[in-house]
């Protein structure tokens, strides 16, 4: 079940079509889906699940080092996204994504798009797997 924040939809997809890098953070995952629509002769949009970070400063000098030929990117968002990855689909957003960077990168993106969806979803499977099990959580009290 989704938590019951808020998003402002319109928001998020307006810097989703409009931001050249984007990054659509999952706080209780500690990852980002970072999207990045700059483009050269030899880089083309990216699309990608890396860690979260504590700062806009972070991560542009992530970007730099993922993408040292691009320049500094002009415009950046960064998103935290408080649901589960399902929402990202049951909103449309994922579509948004795919629709944005296919139409930038061409067909082969919409293939990247999806594996990023993919790692996300399997992390948070492993998450939650990890939250039943108990496995790197303590108890508060134990039972007598």
């Amino acid at each position: 079940m989704d938590s019951d924040y808020t998003l402002d939809l319109q928001e998020v997809r307006r810097h989703l079509w409009e931001t050249q890098v984007v990054g659509v953070f999952f706080p209780f995952m500690r990852r980002t889906l970072l999207i990045d629509t700059r483009t050269s002769p030899t880089d083309p949009p990216l699309i990608i699940v890396t860690p979260m970070v504590r700062n806009m400063e972070e991560r542009l000098r992530s970007l730099q080092k993922l993408r040292p030929r691009l320049p500094k990117p002009e415009s950046m968002a960064l998103i935290a996204w408080p649901r589960l990855v399902g929402a990202l689909q049951r909103l449309g957003v994922s579509d948004l994504i795919e629709e944005r960077m296919v139409g930038i990168g061409g067909e082969p993106l919409r293939a990247k798009c999806r594996e990023a969806f993919a790692d996300l979803e399997r992390e948070e499977r492993r998450l939650v797997r990890r939250a039943i099990t108990g496995e790197g959580y303590e108890t508060l009290w134990q039972r007598e």
